[in-house]
């Protein structure tokens, strides 16, 4: 009966896990057919062979806007960042800085709020992190000057407020949560960028690299590390975080090359012990950060290339590892026993690593083809000190935009760890040869993209039994300047060990954002 009742259990989390990873898919069939009233259409203007358009064409079939436009309409703020001249530069086809204001200043202001409604009553010691768990406010502020004929400077400063925690009490929380969730005041964006030589531009300051191809999961987009406190909460674009760097960009033809030599040491910014998404009983050992400097100085190095209908990028990159591993520094006798005692001195730090990457995108129609591979050699872990390792991670996506103001996507991620140890398998490190991750993404607009949804779902593991979450987000432009967003996210357990105990975490989230 006990093999039963855990066939039964398994089988049913791996349901639950698998109808919410495919509700993005199936939801599509009703948005198609149910479209918001909007000034510029109505519901039945909208025929059955419309809304099918694009399924119907074949492979090498030349659409009405040839594949350079098509794929113009996918190139975001990476593409962008990865070839041509530097963003907020605009130019003509000499490569000359148009015109613009001498100075802008623009900047956002928010107040967002999380309920989380799934928590338990919190054991004796435990914080109470049921009901209201922010109530933060954000401050963003954007400075843009132009310096001269073909150079300009952009000054960002970020900030947020959490009263919460004086409306909850700061005794019931622990010191790492008070000292990271109450307020944050940081530069953002801050550099200057101008043109040194007639196809050679240079950018120094605090900054965010893209790279890749990929919307949802990271392999090659290494340069920026993440804010990963709230997991499931935001999109990776808005999870950067920026550090300072050299860049250098040469165009020519249809080919960029850029180079970036990056002082500024900063890693993944992790949930703190005490906090509602850290998933240990007991706080991490101290993490050594390198100092910042010409002596710990990341490197990179890229080469970008974009075509009629398809693009390609290379990659070098000779960074420190964003995760930290578990280091043991010594092991000290502290009783003989019998059983002898012993004290170990860990500490987090963080592996020197070389990356060796490249990324693919292909517009065929409708549709968007998407690839990434990244090596990366000189990983570290704590169940074998005396070890490092190599990992290959491979990524293919898909992404259809043929229906009415509805894209869609699907992307599958595969890391493979060289050289395995069974040895790694063990607590603390827990560490599989493969790891998979896969999202589905939808996005439907309505009311002439003033009214949107987002559908988002993530899950680790072939099985989905890893760890997974969901994320439903409906974001109306009241106006020009006025914005309201609200969701859920729904968070499954599972054998990744950051996603332990995170089943207890869905939360109801509400925000209203005014741009300036």
């Amino acid at each position: 009966m006990l093999g039963v009742r855990l066939s039964t259990g398994l089988l049913l989390k791996t349901c639950h896990t698998a109808l919410c990873f495919t509700f993005i898919f199936a939801t599509v069939c009703l948005l198609v057919y149910t479209p918001l009233p909007s000034a510029s259409f109505a519901a039945d203007d909208i025929s059955l062979d419309e809304a099918l358009e694009g399924f119907d064409d074949e492979v090498g079939e030349e659409p009405d806007n040839s594949l350079e436009d098509v794929i113009d309409g996918f190139e975001d703020e990476s593409a962008a960042d990865e070839t041509g001249p530097p963003q907020n530069i605009e130019t003509d086809g000499t490569h000359t800085p148009t015109s613009y204001p001498t100075f802008a200043l623009s900047g956002a202001a928010r107040i967002r709020a999380f309920y989380n409604y799934a928590r338990h009553a919190p054991e004796a010691g435990e914080t109470d992190w049921r009901g209201f768990s922010s109530l933060r406010g954000d401050l963003l502020l954007e400075a843009d000057s132009k310096l001269g004929n073909a150079w300009q400077a952009k000054f960002t400063l970020w900030g947020y407020y959490d009263p919460i925690y004086d409306i909850q009490g700061w005794d019931e929380y622990t010191e790492d949560v008070t000292d990271t969730h109450i307020k944050n005041l940081e530069l953002r964006d801050t550099y200057i960028q101008g043109r040194l030589l007639p196809y050679l531009d240079i950018k120094v300051g605090r900054q965010i690299v893209v790279w890749g191809k990929s919307d949802n999961l990271r392999v090659c987009d290494v340069l920026n590390p993440l804010y990963l406190r709230e997991v499931g909460m935001t999109d990776i674009r808005d999870l950067r975080l920026p550090v300072t760097m050299v860049r250098l960009d040469y165009y020519w033809s249809n080919w960029g090359v850029s180079g970036m030599a990056i002082p500024e040491i900063r890693f993944n910014e992790l949930p703190v012990y005490g906090g509602d998404f850290y998933f240990q009983d007991e706080p991490l050992p101290d993490e050594e950060i390198p100092d910042s400097g010409i002596e710990n100085m990341e490197y990179a190095f890229s080469v970008n290339g974009i075509f009629s209908g398809w693009d390609i990028s290379l990659y070098f990159a000779d960074i420190y590892d964003d995760a930290p591993y578990l280091s043991l520094e010594s092991l000290d006798l502290i009783s003989p026993g019998p059983p002898p005692v012993f004290q170990a001195d860990l500490a987090l730090k963080h592996a020197r690593l070389k990356m060796y990457g490249a990324a693919w995108n292909l517009a065929i129609g409708n549709w968007l083809i998407k690839a990434e591979g990244a090596h990366f050699q000189g990983l570290k872990y704590f169940n074998t000190p005396d070890q490092t390792y190599a990992r290959t991670d491979v990524l293919a996506g898909i992404e259809y935009s043929g229906f009415h103001e509805i894209s869609i996507s699907f992307e599958a991620l595969n890391r493979h760890l060289h050289n395995y140890d069974e040895a790694l398998e063990a607590s603390p490190t827990a560490i599989k040869q493969n790891e998979t991750q896969y999202t589905a993404r939808l996005t439907k607009d309505w009311m002439n993209e003033t009214l949107t949804l987002l559908l988002l779902a993530s899950a680790y593991g072939v099985d989905f039994l890893s760890g997974s979450f969901e994320r439903f987000v409906l974001e109306y432009d009241i106006t020009d300047a006025w914005t309201l967003i609200g969701g859920l996210v729904l968070y499954q357990s599972g054998d990744k060990p950051e996603f332990k105990n995170i089943g207890n975490n869905d939360r109801i989230f509400a925000e209203v954002k005014y741009s300036f």
